[in-house]
Order: C-alpha cells, then structure tokens, then sequence
C-alpha cells in the first residue's frame, strides 16, 4: 500500500493505493478473467466503505470522519502514486471501461478527505487494511506533507522533514502518539 496525507486549512487528504488482492471483503464484478469495470462502480463504493471503517485518522485525540471518497481501479503499470499530485489526478479521472484488468492484479485508487480544525494539530493515522498480511513482511509506506508555514512535528508526529515515508504496516500510530 502506498499513501499520501496532505494537511491544508480546514481539511486532511488522505490518497492511498491498495492492491487488488488485499480487498478480498469486496468482489468486484468479473468478465470472463477481467474485472468488469463498466459495473464496478458499487464495488468500488463497497471499497471506499471499507477503507473509510479500516483507516483512522486523528486529530489532537479525536478520530475524524471522511466527508467525501472518491476512487477507481487502476492497473498494475501505472506510476502515479510517486507523487502526491499525480496521485490526486489520477483518481480523479475516470477509468475507460474497456480497460483490460485481471482479476487479483491492479489496485483500488481512492481519494478520502477529512475536516480538520487546525493544521497546526497533531495528527495520527492507524490503518486495519488487510491485518491478514502482518505476518509477512508487508510494505505500506504513507508521505505526509505539512502545511506551508507548519512544523514538520506539528503536521505528523515523529516525521521529519515535513514530508516523511512511514511505513504503515510495521509503525501502528494510536491516537496519543507523541
């Protein structure tokens, strides 16, 4: 899984990728050996769902709740969660539904974003994805970007520079973290 957490005035994003394979609670609808993605758009809200429930974000102690998701399914080549903003782009675009994506293979794109009371807060983010990978050596990494003018401490606990590569699957952060 890849994420990004970007901190502005009055709301956090939070763009993340999880492959395919890990949302084994969603069936998406399948064509032949393919994922149907002309009528995958309740499974993809089924998903967005589920990912809102499995990650938490906190606020000075308080979770937060998405007011809006957005997602896609994207295929196994693309490169758009190197960067924040082309991650951001990237979900909002929507798939063409001919598409060819293999059943277990690619990844649900989602875009969640939260209200949020200051970004000078602390924040702290906590995911249950696919818990059923804890025992291997899973890799999930989140960057999160400060606000312009914020301390790298004050937008992400524990992370410097103000934009840092955690690893989600290894550092579990609760919502008292320091």
């Amino acid at each position: 899984m890849n994420a990004f957490v970007k901190i502005e005035q009055g709301e956090a994003h939070l763009v993340i990728r999880v492959p395919l394979h890990v949302t084994k609670t969603v069936r998406f609808p399948i064509k032949g050996v393919q994922l149907d993605l002309a009528n995958s758009g309740p499974a993809i809200q089924s998903a967005l769902a589920s990912l809102g429930r499995d990650i938490s974000i906190w606020e000075d102690g308080r979770l937060l709740t998405a007011k809006s998701a957005s997602g896609r399914l994207t295929l196994p080549s693309d490169r758009s969660f190197e960067r924040y903003e082309d991650a951001v782009a990237l979900v909002a675009r929507q798939m063409d539904p001919e598409t060819g994506i293999y059943i277990d293979q690619g990844y649900l794109d989602a875009h969640l974003t939260y209200p949020i009371s200051s970004p000078a807060a602390r924040f702290a983010i906590r995911t249950r994805v696919a818990l059923e990978l804890k025992a291997v050596d899973a890799d999930a990494t989140v960057v999160v970007t400060a606000p312009a003018g914020a301390t790298a401490s004050s937008a992400a606990p524990a992370a410097r520079p103000a934009t840092a590569r955690r690893n989600i699957a290894r550092h579990r952060a609760t919502p008292d973290a320091r």
